[in-house]
């Protein structure tokens, strides 16, 4: 489940919309992407079913990206509660996590993810 902070400005984006924020490193988007770490099972899904990438696909192009200028990939959190944290006390962020997540009270679902 892709979320943010309520009070961000945001009601709602498609997976088009998301992956662009996750993939483009000056996305034109103003929410800063945070991922969950690498072999990380919400994470696979995500990049799966949103980025339509296997994770080595995904590293590579952004290994490409660092090495080149052109930009670096999204900031990676340890665990959900680390993301929902983040995303409680931030407008600026997006993130994901398990749809079974308990969202805390100012965070709000974007999208889910089909499994």
């Amino acid at each position: 489940m892709v979320v943010v902070n309520q009070d961000a400005d945001v009601k709602s984006l498609s997976r088009k919309q998301i992956k662009r924020i996750f993939m483009e490193p000056y996305s034109p988007s103003h929410l800063k992407p945070v991922n969950l770490p690498k072999g990380n099972k919400t994470r696979v899904v995500f990049n799966t079913k949103i980025i339509g990438l296997p994770e080595s696909r995904i590293s590579s192009y952004w290994a490409q990206m660092k090495f080149s200028g052109r930009g670096k990939p999204p900031m990676e959190l340890d665990s959900d509660s680390e993301v929902l944290d983040l995303i409680r006390s931030s407008k600026k962020h997006i993130g994901y996590v398990m749809e079974t997540s308990d969202l805390p009270e100012n965070v709000k679902p974007l999208f889910t993810v089909q499994y």
